[in-house]
């Protein structure tokens, strides 16, 4: 049972929600606190006639409503209202996912014969983004979906427009221990639990091995635990990685450019907010160690444009020519995640092998990893069908169709962990470089090491990075500003998006 004071306002709001508010206008009725208590009693009763499995229950009073839920199901029948159809909405980012989605909720349907999963829509990114927008915007949005693009569950949740689960926790006593903690951080929001975990992606590094043993070096340690594996020591190959031609200019690099340039400062120690904000979502704080910040941002920049340890933006164009960089040949390492696992499986040309970040000098490990959630957004006509649909994608059987079929992630289950490992192995073996299971446990391993980014814990993710992040780093990285430049138009611009859109802002 869950329990929420709001305003006239908010029930108004909850009214066109449920349909009350056409019951309303056939009445006549003026929408006072009285005339909707009686309107909404007359409603709950229809409900309750019409679906014997779900009993809501709202009491108003006056000025403030006392809103409780208190939600039952019994197992639907075929005879009592008929198929219940649910429809949903997915991306496609690899030719694997709109097979094992069909083949998850094919299995769903024959464990739950008198549910339907239709339509079922497939859509590129981010053309899948537009579809779940027009959806929400239209009342008719999908059963449950994944947000993968940003802290969609967290953006409507703080709109209140997706269900909360704890009623549906506490009622079934579903068991969340199996998930790992580390993606459950985004599954709360200021309390509440509003979604359940999909998938992640810890980050680490991939190299190139034949490239380490032409310039005599070793090989990186696969321990997460090793202190000696930091960034002064990853300098000293750097020296050895990188080469020159006769004209002067870079043929290989140490690095390929700086990754998800969203985060990169992570594999630093550092962060742009307050470590905090993921608690609720609203920073408080803008780059809590700004000096240090700066004088990293001089070091990227000069990895690029002086050592040329690194590929600058416009380097990456040029050597790449469509190609994944790594996959040249002329990089030493790059920043990389589980995802690596895949997308170096089919290369030829040379061995690889992976090993952690190395360790921020003189700052704790704080590696970041890509956790995405499951939530049931508002409104809907059968909620609990849809937390069925929920609780069954999230399950061992569930996981084996999606993230492991689908895109190869780990699963948000500790449970699942072996049978991800074996599926890699099985399935991601080619006659270059077969996985062992040293490699799939160092990847696993990184769940332990890895946290959430800032992006999937900000609610207000969208301005923060177009706004203002972004076009600063990338003139940053072009070598068009300073970087005393680029932070204090960062700073000033995030400050002022804090100010506008932190309701406890000071």
């Amino acid at each position: 049972m869950s329990k929420r004071i709001i305003s006239r306002r908010g029930i108004l709001g909850l009214s066109a929600t449920a349909g009350i508010s056409a019951v309303l206008a056939a009445c006549g009725a003026t929408p006072t606190p009285q005339v909707i208590e009686k309107v909404v009693e007359r409603e709950v009763t229809k409900i309750v006639e019409g679906t014997p499995q779900v009993v809501v229950e709202t009491v108003v009073v006056q000025e403030t409503v006392v809103v409780k839920e208190t939600v039952q199901v019994a197992a639907p029948t075929a005879a009592a209202q008929g198929p219940i159809v649910l429809k949903m909405l997915w991306r496609i980012t690899n030719p694997q996912e709109e097979p094992a989605m069909n083949a998850l909720w094919d299995r769903f349907e024959e464990l739950n014969p008198n549910i339907k999963i239709s339509p079922r829509v497939f859509a590129p990114y981010p053309e899948v983004e537009t579809k779940a927008q027009a959806w929400l915007a239209a009342n008719d949005p999908m059963a449950i979906f994944e947000c993968i693009a940003g802290p969609v569950a967290r953006f409507l949740a703080s709109r209140e427009q997706c269900f909360p689960l704890q009623p549906f926790v506490d009622r079934d006593s579903y068991d969340l221990t199996d998930f790992y903690p580390m993606t459950m951080t985004l599954c709360r929001y200021r309390g509440d639990l509003i979604a359940l975990p999909s998938m992640t992606f810890p980050t680490f590094m991939s190299y190139n091995k034949d490239l380490f043993a032409e310039a005599g070096l070793d090989n990186p340690p696969m321990d997460w635990d090793d202190t000696n594996w930091n960034w002064d020591t990853w300098m000293t190959y750097a020296q050895k990685l990188t080469k020159f031609g006769d004209d002067g200019n870079p043929t290989q690099y140490a690095l390929a450019g700086m990754g998800d340039t969203r985060y990169f400062t992570r594999h630093y120690g550092l962060e742009w907010f307050n470590k905090e904000m993921l608690d609720d979502g609203y920073p408080k704080e803008f780059c809590p160690e700004r000096e240090a910040m700066t004088a990293l941002l001089q070091q990227m920049q000069d990895w690029m444009y002086k050592s040329h340890y690194s590929t600058s933006p416009a380097e990456e164009q040029t050597i790449s020519a469509g190609v994944p960089l790594f996959k040249t040949g002329k990089i030493g390492t790059q920043h990389d995640s589980v995802g690596g696992l895949v997308g170096n499986a089919d290369i030829e040309a040379f061995e690889y092998g992976f090993c952690p970040e190395p360790w921020p000098v003189d700052r704790p490990r704080w590696n970041y990893a890509y956790p995405d959630q499951w939530y049931i957004p508002k409104p809907q006509k059968y909620v609990d069908a849809c937390w069925e649909l929920m609780k069954f994608t999230v399950s061992e059987e569930g996981c084996k169709y999606h993230p492991i079929m689908s895109n190869t992630a780990i699963a948000p289950r500790m449970s699942m962990a072996g049978y991800y490992a074996s599926y890699v192995m099985t399935n991601l073996t080619t006659a270059r470089h077969e996985y062992t299971r040293e490699e799939l446990d160092f990847a696993l391993k990184g769940m332990d090491y890895c946290q959430t980014t800032w992006a999937h814990g900000a609610i207000e993710y969208f301005r923060y990075w177009f706004e203002s992040l972004q076009p600063n780093l990338e003139a940053l990285f072009a070598n068009e500003m300073t970087p005393e430049d680029c932070m204090n138009n960062i700073e000033k611009s995030v400050t002022a998006i804090m100010a506008e859109t932190n309701p406890d802002w000071l």
